[in-house]
This record gives C-alpha cells, sequence and structure tokens, in this order.
C-alpha cells in the first residue's frame, strides 16, 4: 500500500495503477479500496473513481481520516465541488452513511455550519449511528 502511495507521489500513476492491481489479488479492506480511489482520481477518472468511493464509503471499517484521505484525492483533481454534491446527496439514503462527517466538515469550512444542523434531525432519524458519530 505504502508503494502504491509512493508511485503517484512520484507522478507514477501507470505504475501505481499496476501496483494496486497486484495488491488486490491478494488483500482487500478499507486502505486497498482508498487506494483505488487515490488511482483512479490521478488516472482523471471521475466516474471511475466515485463509483469506488460510494463502495468504500460505506464500509464498517472506514475511519474519518481515510475517508478526509479519499475526498482530498478528488480536491486535487479539482472535483471538490462534484464531491460535495455526492456526500450531500448520500446523507438522506437509508442505508448507512458515514460520510455524513465529511459532509458536517466540508460545511462548516465554507462557513455554513447552519447546513449541518438544519440535516441533523432527518439524518438521526433515518441513519442514527452516523448521526450520532458526526456531531
Amino acid at each position: 500500500m505504502s508503494l502504491v502511495a509512493e508511485q503517484l507521489a512520484a507522478g507514477d500513476v501507470a505504475g501505481a495503477a499496476r501496483t494496486l492491481g497486484t495488491l488486490q489479488e491478494h488483500a482487500d479492506g478499507p486502505m486497498v479500496r482508498l487506494r483505488g480511489v487515490q488511482v483512479a482520481c490521478r488516472q482523471g477518472e471521475f466516474e471511475p473513481a466515485l463509483a469506488r468511493f460510494r463502495g468504500w464509503a460505506t464500509d464498517e471499517e472506514v475511519t474519518r481520516g481515510t475517508l478526509r484521505d479519499a475526498i482530498l484525492a478528488f480536491d486535487a483533481e479539482g472535483w471538490g465541488a462534484r464531491l460535495t454534491t455526492e456526500l450531500k446527496d448520500s446523507r438522506s439514503r437509508p442505508t448507512r452513511t458515514p460520510t455524513w462527517p465529511a459532509v458536517a466538515d466540508r460545511a462548516v469550512a465554507a462557513g455554513t455550519p447552519e447546513a449541518v444542523s438544519d440535516g441533523l434531525p432527518e439524518l438521526l432519524t433515518k441513519n442514527p449511528r452516523p448521526g450520532a458519530r458526526c456531531c
């Protein structure tokens, strides 16, 4: 996993994709999936990156820190606004939505913390666990 990160840092996106493919043959989990999101972002492929993000972000083992790292990969490609829209849409889905803390972080950073407080009643009704974890 560290090799994929190093290859991405060095600009060797093709090498990172090959290393990730080999890694995925032998391992899975939140960090491997994070690297998949990061590689897809660096390849300039928004839709595949978003599809990977959607699948990965609902994993019980995803931490706020790794979620932040995935979001930063989208931001680095200039896709922050598109991802923020996706994050906002995800908060009302009836499935587990650990992305809610990311929505909260982005709203506060944008100077609109009321977007967090306004959305909490609905979140707590539909998704009590992530709502409680969020704020």
